[in-house]
């Protein structure tokens, strides 16, 4: 037989674990044309100093890191060039065989790219810690609309929620509270809206 076959794999329905599986081997599969040092350089995300796509290339110049971390007074000054930025990342041209990660820390309140009382067009979303006793219904909006505002601007890896129980009495507004079952039940609320 000449010629070759696609094969189509229809994935939904099926289990996470799988899929998570599926898209390992794939990734392995594109690994294995990389030379030892272009392995290693997948283990690190990285900060970077800069705010446009020439910038980021300069920082970069042909090495193949794993992702890159942003962070709102380095990286990113408002959503149009967030998005912007990110768009240039996310589509090398022929420089990385594997697409990077483009992490960002979006927990809400004090973490998270807007800044209360800052001016621009970016959005401020409550604290983990100030949601955490509202309903489910409200807990699930919060979180889903955090996720898709995150992945809107171009990132596609949230390093957040925190899950420590946090029993200070200060209050850290990352955590979801000083009871281990709230910060159990609020963090699985949130991966789930960013899995969706």
């Amino acid at each position: 037989m000449t010629g070759s076959r696609q094969m189509t794999v229809r994935t939904r329905g099926w289990p996470r674990q799988t899929l998570l599986l599926l898209g390992v081997l794939s990734v392995l599969a594109l690994a294995r044309e990389y030379s030892p040092e272009e392995k290693m350089a997948q283990l690190f995300i990285l900060g970077f100093p800069g705010r446009s796509p020439a910038e980021f290339a300069a920082f970069v110049s042909g090495n193949h890191w794993g992702g890159y971390i942003f962070y709102e007074d380095i990286n990113i000054t408002g959503a149009a060039q967030a998005a912007e930025l990110l768009r240039g990342i996310a589509a090398p041209p022929g420089d990385t065989k594997i697409k990077p990660f483009l992490a960002v820390d979006m927990e809400g309140g004090g973490w998270q790219l807007a800044k209360a009382g800052v001016e621009n067009d970016l959005v401020y979303f409550a604290s983990p810690r100030s949601m955490a006793r509202a309903d489910e219904p409200t807990r699930k909006d919060w979180a889903a609309r955090l996720a898709a505002y995150t992945k809107s601007l171009g990132f596609n890896l949230n390093l957040a929620p925190v899950i420590d129980v946090d029993r200070s009495p200060s209050g850290d507004s990352r955590s979801w509270g000083g009871e281990a079952d709230v910060v159990i039940e609020n963090g699985r609320l949130f991966l789930d809206q960013h899995q969706a």
